[in-house]
């Protein structure tokens, strides 16, 4: 995700295009952040009244670029205030004075990453990339705890895993930047979507007739739901390289070979987003971690049937499709799997025996992260001024 990212963030940057702009309605752009930024200790912030801190996770949106090291955004989440946000140039000088005795800087900076006592640099400062494997991704382990304490709500549960509302453990004290492992540093900024897309899964693989009438049935309530505010977007899935025989694998690789989604497919998602918009995706896939990869972050939406032998098998034998029927006992199997992901892989878990509750639930939800995520940028006349007095 990280190349491609950074090469957009960097091309954005480059153009000038933010030249003077100020965006109160939407945002310039919009970035996952990698790494941790404690603004209150950070004795460089050019105003300490308007210093913010990210988390890694954290989404960030941008409503103005002031120069080459200070933008003024916002965390998404946070509410509409706007503070100084390190760019991604000031925040590697920032690690660079704090953290001085690794000489990985330049090398990283050059792009030369490949280089073996670079590496093995890194690898000393913060640790071995195979110690994080166990953990999940993004944290998942925190999530998980997080999913567990409240399991009254779909939307609460779910929205605090995206607006990253997760206690971070293990941080040092008194920190300005900080990264838990030499990865994080390569790219500190990922550029996502200003609307991050949604997909789904399920109940079954992506050939079965009962998924399909399902997932069709769930985007067209959500586009009479939200007439003005999604846009549905039909697309194509690289192929993706399966590691065995049978339908579907709980497999996941750190090892990100490809982006799922074509470029003209990610160019489209943007625009849409751009627009003020949430896109709403359909695309025939079956390997949820791979999704996951991609650049433009989407939401997963896993749509369960808990007792997929019995619910299924009914279901199945209402179509009176002779080839589906035929194939019962691997849809089944192809649910079975699908249920075992982890919980914490998902955004939304549409789990009710009614499908009209699960369709409402998932309308709170994004009616929430809409919301949240379109706020009018509130920037403080001060900040403003402070701001201007940078840029000239």
């Amino acid at each position: 995700m990280s190349e491609k990212s950074a090469t957009r963030l960097n091309t954005f940057l480059r153009s000038r295009e933010w030249k003077g702009l100020l965006s109160k309605e939407r945002p310039l752009f919009s970035f996952r952040s990698d790494v941790w930024y404690k603004g209150k200790n950070d004795v460089t912030v050019p105003d300490r009244d308007f210093s913010i801190s990210i988390n890694a996770n954290d989404i960030v949106q941008i409503a103005m670029v002031v120069n080459d090291d200070w933008w003024i955004g916002r965390v998404v989440g946070q509410g509409h205030q706007c503070s100084f946000v390190p760019s991604n140039k000031k925040w590697w000088e920032l690690f660079h004075a704090s953290n001085s005795d690794i000489s990985t800087y330049d090398a990283l900076t050059r792009g030369v990453l490949d280089d073996n006592e670079t590496v093995a640099t890194m690898t000393e400062a913060f640790g071995s990339v195979d110690d994080e494997e166990d953990e999940g991704d993004d944290g998942e382990e925190v999530e998980l705890e997080m999913f567990q304490k409240d399991k009254g709500s779909v939307k609460e549960a779910s929205l605090r895993k995206v607006f990253n509302k997760t206690k971070t453990s293990n941080l040092p004290k008194n920190f300005v930047v900080f990264a838990q492992s030499w990865k994080q540093l390569i790219d500190c900024y990922d550029l996502v979507p200003n609307l991050r897309p949604i997909t789904f899964f399920g109940p079954s693989s992506s050939s079965s007739i009962i998924s399909n009438k399902m997932q069709r049935a769930i985007i067209a309530y959500i586009k009479m739901s939200f007439p003005d505010t999604v846009q549905f977007l039909q697309c194509e899935v690289e192929q993706y390289q399966r590691q065995s025989n049978g339908p579907l694998r709980r497999t996941r690789s750190r090892k990100k070979t490809c982006e799922p989604f074509k470029p003209e497919t990610i160019d489209k998602i943007y625009h849409i987003a751009n627009e003020g918009k949430m896109p709403i995706m359909y695309c025939k896939n079956d390997f949820p971690y791979f999704i996951q990869s991609s650049c433009v972050m989407p939401f997963l939406c896993l749509i369960r049937i808990t007792y997929p032998k019995k619910v299924l098998s009914e279901l199945i034998a209402t179509t009176n499709d002779a080839q589906q029927i035929k194939t019962i006992n691997q849809q089944i199997s192809d649910t079975e799997h699908l249920n075992a992901f982890p919980d914490t892989l998902w955004n939304v878990i549409l789990r009710r025996s009614r499908f009209d509750v699960s369709c409402y639930e998932l309308a709170s939800f994004i009616d929430a992260y809409i919301g949240e995520s379109t706020l009018e940028f509130e920037v403080d006349p001060k900040l403003l001024a402070r701001a201007r007095s940078l840029a000239l």
